[in-house]
């Protein structure tokens, strides 16, 4: 740490500890005590109200004399402040003037200083804003911690920088890192914290504007409680509270009906990701042995996916391949992986239904039915994985995560596209018909080059070697082979 940071870090001390009551200041020493509750809260962005209503939430509970809850709040239309939050007021510890929360450092300093200020046995850190997920690549949202101002946010990459020195800062693990955002909870963010936290909470889905019941956890959250409990805790209140958080008639003017809103929340024991990634490449290695597309295929089909589509349901996946395949190998693979999974998944909870078909649109309004609309359950089992259904919608940057870099994961997403993809695309070439690869062609982009040159050198094989079962066009497959090889250095459009 620099002179500089040193003397700011200590003038934050004083600062907070002139805010203490009267014991802790006269003494000139911090109280250690059971819990502090930190919650990063980067409100400069659209969700800049409910910041401040979640403040609020806090307030109803607050600090104690085994409790602190401290806030770092940065507003769209003002300056940063430190908040030290007491039972029925926000007490102002600091203004910090307009401060970068899309930066990775700025959660770092704030978890020194407030960690220093306010001592414990147990921390729990939530980092409370947008999330999207792995990645942040060619301007795309994903990531966490969105600062409108500055127009930064924290990657997948940068999460897990910012635990390691947080993990350094305490001389521990931090007890729970939570995500009060969007679509957080994966196996490729988790992988990257997963030695410097204990339990990782967050959602596979998208959250409700109001994200945590702040009030609810708080109020549940006991001198006693351990860290797996409050784990827990969160999680189960959450799926209480949405559950039974009305929506109201979407404005069509009919009467008023209650219907849970569609929510995820699970919490993950992090020193058992390591056996759950082995047991899933011990499952990859099974599923690229074999000729299992089909099966994977169909399971993919009907595993439950997300906002994001390329996020599925892990657990579900391979619930639904062990089910499906008829190799018994595949079988005990995939169930193996879900059993580790779930000695990693402590807490899963899920709200609403998936919507159906016709979004329910077709029906008249019932009051007497429970949901108004008809859907099916929400198949989330607590941890979601990158796995786009086609080649092209894979985004190359998800090789630098670290999950990538240590697990088979990728291997066996790039494995499927290729047993997948090249065979039905030569198959219909064969019999006469282009539609496939000119679909094929357009879609292509620096994203699924390795494919690409793949299929190509299989349709120049089977032109040269092989007789076609039905005559093409030769024209139009020449040109279709030639826009192939020339999307596939093309950036993409997206990258989900």
């Amino acid at each position: 740490m620099s002179s500089w940071s040193r003397s700011l870090s200590l003038l934050l001390v004083f600062a907070v500890l002139a805010a203490l009551p009267a014991p802790a200041a006269q003494s000139g020493r911090p109280p250690v005590k059971e819990w502090t509750f930190l919650v990063f809260l980067n409100a400069d962005n659209n969700l800049d109200g409910c910041g401040v209503d979640d403040q609020g939430e806090m307030a109803t509970v607050g600090s104690n004399d085994w409790l602190n809850v401290v806030t770092l709040i940065d507003r769209v239309d003002g300056p940063a402040s430190l908040n030290y939050i007491e039972k029925g007021k926000v007490t102002l510890v600091r203004e910090m003037g307009e401060i970068d929360m899309g930066d990775w450092r700025q959660l770092t300093a704030f978890v020194r200083d407030t960690a220093a200020a306010f001592p414990a046995r147990h921390y729990a850190l939530v980092i409370w804003n947008h999330g999207s997920g792995w990645s942040k690549a060619h301007g795309s949202l994903k990531g966490i911690s969105y600062d409108d101002q500055s127009g930064n946010h924290i990657t997948t990459a940068q999460l897990g920088e910012a635990m390691t020195e947080i993990k350094g800062i305490l001389g521990r693990n931090l007890d729970l890192l939570c995500m009060d955002a969007c679509l957080m909870q994966m196996f490729e963010v988790a992988w990257p914290v997963r030695t410097c936290c204990d339990f990782i909470v967050g959602s596979e889905e998208t959250e409700p504007g109001d994200g945590y019941p702040y009030h609810l956890l708080l109020g549940r959250l006991q001198k006693t409680t351990t860290p797996a409990e409050f784990a827990a805790i969160i999680v189960k209140t959450y799926a209480e509270f949405y559950a039974n958080e009305p929506e109201d008639d979407g404005g069509w003017g009919r009467a008023p009906f209650r219907r849970a809103k569609k929510t995820t929340q699970s919490a993950l024991r992090a020193d058992r990701l390591d056996a759950a990634k082995d047991a899933l490449d011990r499952f990859a290695a099974v599923a690229m042995a074999g000729q299992q597309a089909p099966a994977i295929r169909q399971a993919m089909s009907e595993a439950q996916r997300f906002y994001y589509w390329s996020n599925m349901d892990l657990p579900h996946f391979l619930r639904l391949l062990a089910k499906g395949t008829t190799d018994p190998a595949l079988a005990a693979a995939a169930r193996e992986a879900d059993a580790a999974l779930a000695g990693a998944i402590i807490a899963n909870g899920t709200t609403g239904t998936n919507p159906s078909d016709d979004g329910g649109w077709g029906d008249e309004y019932d009051p007497d039915r429970r949901p108004r609309w008809p859907g099916y359950p929400i198949d989330a089992c607590g941890l979601a994985v990158y796995f786009p259904e086609k080649a092209s919608g894979f985004a190359q940057e998800y090789f630098d995560l670290a999950f990538a870099r240590d697990s088979r994961w990728d291997e066996l997403v790039q494995d499927f596209y290729r047993k997948n993809e090249i065979p039905a695309i030569v198959a219909e070439v064969a019999a006469g018909r282009l539609d496939r690869l000119q679909e094929f062609a357009a879609a292509t982009s620096r994203n699924n080059r390795d494919l690409a040159l793949r299929l190509v050198a299989a349709l120049n094989f089977a032109a040269f070697a092989e007789t076609p079962r039905a005559p093409i066009d030769q024209d139009r497959f020449r040109a279709l082979i030639g826009q192939t090889l020339a999307n596939s250095r093309r950036e993409p459009a997206t990258t989900w």
